[in-house]
């Protein structure tokens, strides 16, 4: 049965961090005046903040008799229940301190930590020495029938090309992070009728009472389902989602049976793979590192690689690859452990904005949003990064929107120094009538690099048309850019919020752009696949074969090429969860668009390669699609950034890839970080055609280049200034590594170069 598309609500990938109202963000100011202060030493983010700060509050208006309970099992019972939070550590900081606390412990990994705490611990772990960051969660959102020719894969499950067998993705686990999956739907048993989901963590259900360590790895959190009949009991994880069992069609769902003809339609691209599934409670960034760690962990006690699919998304994060999420991610992959996500829906939208400093400073200005009163309680929240050592004051400002003249301006003090840390204002705006609410979190944190980073909510109460607008002032001469996310609010899809630039004479503005809009999640880490989406189907305007205008671009803010290739992503039939659409038929199908269709389809190709090579790592996995990618007319002037490599060919890439130098990278060579190195310089682009820069905070006189193939070659040699292009056309496309030296020391990464 298939199911009309506009039945379906379309989900789009990203989202931040959400809070209560302006007035909980306003008990922050409790917190800092108030005998309980903390003497914090880690950075924290705005969420964490609030909720520590809300608990502060409850404990100070409990009454005497009132007052052990707040201390205990808190009056307010919502503000002492359990949230995910991501825990960036000090390398020699040892974990049980924090399981000391009586914190719930999940993935440690990469200086990383996943945990479970009350806003109570949230405090206690403020204070530990060796936290140098705590992130209560942010919240990520939702991001075949031609799809599967289009890229070969139908060739591929039959054996076809000069491929010596067929690939269907057996012997291989596909665990797929998300929300709304369907266990009864015909489309995930084989041809047995044999069920083919082997787990299921529902991680909003309640643990079962006999669960034991080889059925949840250690995690104390959700229920977990190991055998057909408690899955067929539950039904489904959700009865209102369906993005989950939408995704896992895509990537192996065995497809719609039963037709008059005989054929079988809607088959995924690995039929035959073994499912693992995770359904997330709030999408929070902790809950998808545990989901991956648990797809792992049973891949690993059944002794099968696996590859993970994250069809969602956020922008809350500096977008370059350090986050806490990617940190974890670095960890926990490796050889025959593969994560592909989503490169993210906001190719439309302008929700980035930077600017680059020079020695002359001056102020910048960008408008975060318009408030009208037609759009009344309505917020718009932002985040903005800056790199470390870059002094920054930033005020906040009231313009008439419709005058172009400024009202009022923050005086005094400013809203955040970055140079000075942790000042915290909470400033009302009232001019002729209007009532508009800016809330804003500055500290300086994220990992080790103790970037500025700056956190703003806008919320309008009243009437009237108003544009607040955020001024930065560069307080230290130091070149350095600084990137900013409007992430708009609950009420609305991310993506459709956008900075921009008012009318003036005097003052220079920032206007939004549409570049650096990769996801934080799915599209950023060095060691994911990202997916952007081009058109199989004509639908909305789309034109067949181009880059869907929705899929978001990259680079990182690091200078990699993102997303790493494209795929069909625009109106993909699959199957949908019945408890969210109740119709009789077990064999139920519609479509949907986005970056979050064409993403499962790259995790089945990549279950392919995994059955063909199970020992594949993260970097030749890229290698080998990128190199293997098609590059044909309707995208070939496009930029890298829009494009990647070009269309996902797995044909191809089964055919030649899984023999090319590719696969002479290590899983030591794969670990390779550009920030833990005795010269850390960036290659920009990479990808690229040949040409290419470096970019480096090292002395700028005696430094030269060296480039090497796979097995050791020297290549090239000379000298390099930082910014200035070095043309490489003549070597063939494929990776290499180059060493930066300055004196005695050097560093090395990898460059791909492709065409």
């Amino acid at each position: 049965m298939i199911l009309p598309s506009s039945l379906i609500k379309p989900h789009l990938a990203g989202f931040a961090a959400r809070v209560g109202s302006a007035g909980t963000l306003a008990l922050l100011l409790v917190l800092l005046l108030s005998p309980c202060r903390l003497s914090a030493e880690a950075a924290m983010t705005l969420r964490t903040a609030a909720l520590i700060a809300r608990h502060a509050e409850n404990l100070r208006q409990a009454s005497p008799r009132a007052l052990p309970t707040a201390n205990g099992a808190e009056a307010d019972s919502s503000a002492e229940s359990t949230v995910g939070v991501m825990l960036s550590l000090a390398d020699t900081f040892s974990v049980g301190r924090i399981a000391a606390l009586g914190v719930s412990v999940g993935v440690c990994a990469g200086g990383v930590a996943t945990a479970r705490a009350t806003p109570a611990q949230l405090a206690q772990l403020a204070q530990l020495s060796g936290v140098l960051f705590i992130s209560a969660d942010s919240r990520v959102r939702k991001k075949l029938d031609v799809a599967a020719p289009l890229t070969g894969a139908d060739v591929v499950q039959q054996g076809g090309g000069s491929l010596a067998q067929a690939y269907t993705g057996r012997g291989v686990v596909i665990g797929i992070v998300d929300w709304g999956f369907d266990f009864t739907h015909a489309t995930f048993r084989d041809t047995l009728n044999n069920l083919r989901i082997a787990r299921v963590w529902d991680q909003t259900g309640d643990r079962c009472a006999d669960c034991n360590d080889s059925l949840t790895y250690g995690f104390t959190y959700g229920a977990m389902y190991a055998t057909e009949s408690d899955m067929l009991r539950q039904k489904c994880s959700s009865s209102s989602e369906s993005h989950g069992t939408h995704v896992a069609g895509i990537a192996a769902g065995s497809g719609m049976t039963g037709n008059p003809n005989g054929k079988i339609y809607y088959k995924g691209i690995a039929p035959e793979a073994e499912l693992v599934l995770v359904q997330l409670n709030d999408g929070a960034e902790s809950e998808l590192v545990d989901g991956m760690s648990y797809v792992f962990k049973y891949a690993e006690q059944v002794g099968k690689p696996a590859v993970v699919n994250f069809s969602l998304g956020s922008h809350y994060g500096p977008h370059d690859g350090t986050s806490p999420f990617d940190r974890a991610l670095e960890q926990l992959t490796g050889a025959g452990r593969i994560a592909v996500g989503a490169a993210g829906n906001e190719g439309n939208s302008k929700m980035h904005a930077s600017y680059t400093f020079g020695k002359s400073g001056g102020i910048v200005r960008t408008v975060i949003g318009v408030t009208k009163g037609a759009e009344a309680k309505k917020k718009s929240e932002m985040i903005a990064f800056a790199p470390a050592g870059l002094h920054l004051n930033w005020t906040i400002e009231l313009w008439d929107a419709a005058t172009h003249t400024r009202l009022e301006q923050a005086s005094g003090n400013n809203f955040y120094s970055t140079q000075t840390g942790g000042s915290l204002t909470n400033k009302r705006f009232t001019a002729s009538g209007a009532d508009v609410t800016v809330t804003g979190h500055g500290y300086n944190g994220y990992s080790k690099t103790q970037r500025g980073v700056v956190e703003v909510e806008v919320t309008n109460t009243n009437s009237g048309k108003y544009a607040v607008v955020l001024a930065l002032k560069m307080t230290q001469d130091k070149l350095g850019t600084v990137h900013l996310w409007n992430l708009g609010n609950e009420e609305e899809d991310e993506g459709s919020a956008s900075f921009g630039a008012l009318k003036t004479s005097s003052e220079t503005w920032i206007d939004g752009d549409n570049s650096y809009t990769v996801g934080e999640i799915g599209g950023v880490s060095r060691h994911i696949i990202s997916v952007g989406s081009y058109n199989s189907r004509r639908s909305g305007g789309e034109t067949v074969g181009a880059v869907s205008s929705f899929s978001s671009k990259g680079p990182t803010t690091d200078g990699r090429v993102k997303p790493d290739l494209i795929a069909p992503g625009n109106s993909v039939v699959s199957s949908i969860n019945r408890c969210a659409f109740p119709f009789d038929s077990p064999n139920t199908y519609s479509a949907m668009s986005g970056t979050s269709m064409a993403t499962p389809i790259v995790t089945g190709a990549v279950a392919l390669m995994l059955q063909k090579n199970p020992k594949l790592i993260p970097d030749s996995v890229r290698c080998i699609l990128q190199q293997n990618a098609t590059m044909d007319a309707p995208i070939e002037n496009l930029p890298q950034n829009t494009r990647g490599a070009g269309k996902l060919n797995i044909l191809h890439a089964m055919e030649q890839g899984l023999s090319s130098p590719c696969m002479l990278l290590s899983v030591e060579q794969s670990r390779r970080s550009d920030s833990r190195q005795a010269v850390a310089f960036q290659i920009i682009p990479n990808p690229n055609s040949g040409v290419f820069s470096i970019e480096t905070e090292e002395a700028a006189a005696n430094l030269t280049v060296s480039v090497y193939s796979m097995v050791g070659t020297l290549l090239y040699a000379g000298p390099v200034q930082v910014g200035k292009s070095v043309n490489l056309c003549s070597l063939p496309h494929g990776i290499y590594v180059v060493q930066l030296r300055n004196g005695k020391k050097a560093g090395a990464n990898k460059m791909l170069i492709y065409r």
